[in-house]
């Protein structure tokens, strides 16, 4: 019983530790979101036709943006280039993209 519990407790805590790390990403996606949504209506079609490191550099220059990017990554358990980036410093562009896997346990749904 004492294995049971103790896995049980375990995996609660990845649990909580996985919704933190997926809640604070979330919020600087939307985020990212709501800065080009608002780039797009100030530039129109024009964005269009911007570099990504253009593109980029505007994202950037959002407070609210760089904030929760600071704090997702600051919530991060796994290394990644940001973690000694200079934030008052415009990243290139290639950081902007990432890719997340999630894995699901099929024997417990979790």
């Amino acid at each position: 019983a004492t294995n049971n519990w103790s896995d049980s407790m375990r995996r609660l805590r990845a649990k909580s530790t996985l919704k933190m790390q997926l809640t604070h990403r979330l919020a600087a996606v939307e985020e990212g979101r709501k800065v080009a949504n608002r780039m797009m209506e100030s530039v129109g079609d024009q964005m269009f036709f911007l570099s990504e490191t253009d593109t980029c550099s505007l994202l950037w220059t959002d407070d609210r943006f760089r904030s929760k990017l600071r704090n997702a990554i600051s919530n991060s358990q796994e290394t990644n280039a940001w973690t000694n980036h200079n934030f008052n410093l415009t990243p290139s562009s290639d950081m902007l993209n990432h890719v997340m896997i999630s894995i699901e346990e099929v024997s417990s749904r979790e």
